[in-house]
């Protein structure tokens, strides 16, 4: 296996239970390093044996010397991920093959492939959700259009009364808004009239 490359790690490893277990963790980075990242073919005490994609060939005592963890501890912790199934374990008389659960799912050819779907997924939606309230606008306005033209109405009367009735809007607004102002001067005035007679009371008392 060629020690060149890289592999990816996911945010979701903080949830596995195994990440607080320290040589668990790190016999499981260990076989994701070790399993291959393309098909090859092997050639084992004489016989050739291809090891697939996130697959490689295991010995307890090689991952000993390699990681540093003791071979029985190995054992039970291989026990351990098979049992999370995080990776299966397929033993012969002669040797084991490792095979990564979900390989390509965690280690796909293109960096951040997950993530950019994700994103394309949510445009989509969002786009396809403005383009059916543009379709809904546009079906209303056609719909008006077509009760008008089926009252006889050319589209130059349509648009003029669509014209007055802004119009015709705006004026009782600004109306509403005249009368408002009259009503607040009258309040004013009021004012200045109670103000003045409390001052001709006090002059007259003087």
């Amino acid at each position: 296996m060629s020690k060149n490359g890289w592999i990816k790690w996911h945010r979701k490893g903080l949830d596995n239970p195994l990440f607080r277990d320290p040589a668990g963790w790190h016999l499981w980075e260990y076989c994701c390093l070790k399993a291959n990242h393309e098909p090859h073919q092997i050639l084992f005490k004489g016989e050739a044996i291809v090891v697939s994609r996130g697959q490689f060939l295991f010995g307890r005592h090689q991952a000993a010397q390699e990681t540093g963890i003791s071979a029985g501890s190995i054992h039970r912790k291989m026990k351990t991920l098979q049992s999370l199934r995080m990776l299966s374990i397929q033993t012969s008389n002669k040797f084991s093959i490792i095979t990564i659960q979900n390989y390509d799912r965690y280690q796909s050819e293109i960096p951040g492939s997950e993530q950019q779907s994700e994103h394309q997924k949510h445009s989509d939606t969002r786009v396809m959700r403005e383009m059916g309230q543009n379709r809904a606008s546009n079906r209303a306005s056609s719909e008006q259009l077509e009760g008008a033209k089926h009252n006889g109405l050319s589209g130059d009367t349509i648009e003029n009364r669509a014209s007055n009735r802004a119009t015709n809007e705006h004026q009782v607004s600004t109306n509403k808004n005249d009368k408002k102002d009259k009503k607040k001067k009258k309040g004013s005035k009021k004012v200045e009239k109670k103000k003045e007679t409390k001052k001709t009371k006090k002059s007259k008392k003087k």
